[in-house]
């Protein structure tokens, strides 16, 4: 009986180099290649892992021809026919997501133009007060004078002003006096065109602040994606409007404060002399930083972002590059390697 048994093992290493048979072939056709049919544009997060598929290929399906993309870190494959799941939530929603845009617009505006006034309110200040004592201490010396010589009897009696003169920038100052007196020492150093009595540190408080517009100019580049580059210069225009009319209402409540019909602060008196010249080349100077921080402020947030963040998280991120026309940050080096961050 034994040789009636066909020895299997022969038959299966008989064929084939080496003795051994080939593969058996599967049935059916070939598998075929999936065609690419375009790319993702928009942000779209792999329902997964979460990994930001944008920039990634659109293949088409060949058993069902479905065009789907295929997630590059867990390899699921994400379908691009699919059907809201919201229903009528997804209006509501929308409208207090843009609701909440709006009023975080409206918030950075009124900060924004608050701080532009405020800066240039308080780099004005030294000046001011520099040209206030030099009016008290004119006041004071002509005052002292008068005195003098009402006591021996060559002049008249000095009418009497409110408080005690010291020479400082608080004193009050007789408006009788201010009339006839000789301002221009006082001026000097409130004049904007003056240059020469603007000591080093000014120009180092300036810097500062300096470097303050230029990074709110960047905040604003990146809360304004939608906003192509060519049209920012109409949010820098608002943005002046907005800080000329905080200065002008800080200035208007400031030139009548404390002032009485016979005399005012020497405070009072060179803030009427600086006007609005120095607030507003100062804050012109910072809203033209801020511009100028608008107009890079995206390539300065991607750069930033390519520095900190690793490549396969820079998709998060991919509108910085698409709302200026720019294919999305690949999700890995342009080596072609992982980056060791990650």
């Amino acid at each position: 009986m034994s040789d009636n048994v066909p020895n299997q093992g022969s038959s299966v290493l008989a064929g084939g180099e080496g003795g051994v048979s080939p593969p058996a072939e599967l049935p059916g056709p070939a598998p075929t290649k999936a065609p690419i049919i375009g790319e993702l544009t928009g942000d779209r997060a792999c329902v997964s892992c979460g990994f930001n598929l944008a920039g990634q290929q659109i293949v088409r399906e060949p058993k069902y021809g479905l065009a789907l993309v295929r997630c590059p870190e867990c390899s699921t494959a994400a379908a691009l026919n699919e059907y809201p799941s919201l229903g009528r939530w997804y209006g509501r929603l929308a409208f207090l997501s843009a609701a909440l845009y709006l009023f975080v617009l409206l918030g950075m505006y009124l900060a924004t133009c608050g701080i532009m006034a405020g800066i240039a309110t308080a780099t004005s200040h030294d000046r001011i007060r520099a040209a206030a004592r030099i009016i008290a201490q004119d006041h004071k010396k002509q005052y002292d004078a008068a005195v003098l010589a009402a006591a021996a009897g060559t002049g008249p009696t000095p009418p009497a002003v409110p408080g005690q003169l010291t020479g400082w920038e608080y004193d009050m100052i007789s408006l009788a006096w201010w009339e006839t007196a000789d301002r221009s020492r006082a001026l000097g150093v409130v004049s904007v065109t003056n240059l020469a009595s603007i000591g080093s540190g000014w120009y180092l408080q300036l810097s500062a602040f300096s470097l303050v517009a230029a990074a709110a100019g960047v905040v604003w580049a990146v809360g304004l994606c939608g906003v192509r580059r060519r049209r920012l210069w109409l949010v820098a225009l608002l943005l002046a409007a907005g800080t000329a009319v905080i200065i002008v209402l800080i200035r208007a409540d400031s030139l009548g404060a404390s002032a009485t019909l016979q005399a005012t602060y020497a405070y009072n008196l060179a803030q009427q002399m600086a006007g609005y010249g120095s607030f507003m080349a100062i804050a012109g100077l910072l809203l033209a930083l801020l511009y100028a921080g608008m107009l890079a402020g995206r390539t300065i947030a991607r750069a930033v972002f390519r520095f900190v963040m690793p490549p396969r998280h820079l998709g998060l991120l991919a509108f910085l590059w698409t709302c200026d026309g720019l294919p999305p940050p690949p999700s890995v080096p342009s080596s072609g390697r992982r980056s060791p961050r990650e």
